[in-house]
């Protein structure tokens, strides 16, 4: 979805997602497989005992907003990550 996004905005020339080994993904940032290999779930259950209540659930209606944000915010002229090596 992040790949369908980036194309709409023209930031990518293909939607197609690149698919790399933990040892290629290694080669470009020592710790790529533990931040990109991993999932993590979180809950805000503390904000919630003092009354707090999410107001939206879907990541997917939003994804288009943060994406642009983070382009945007960055001021990049592609996708291309920090420690690329080209």
């Amino acid at each position: 979805m992040i790949a369908e996004d980036l194309y709409s905005l023209g930031r990518l020339s293909s939607t197609d997602a690149e698919q790399l080994s933990a040892q290629q993904a290694s080669e470009l940032h020592p710790w790529a497989p533990l931040l990109w290999g991993s999932n993590c779930r979180s809950r805000a259950d503390r904000l919630r005992k003092l009354g707090w209540s999410p107001k939206h659930d879907n990541l997917e209606a939003y994804l288009m907003e943060m994406v642009k944000f983070e382009v945007d915010g960055t001021g990049a002229t592609n996708v291309k990550a920090s420690f690329d090596k080209a």
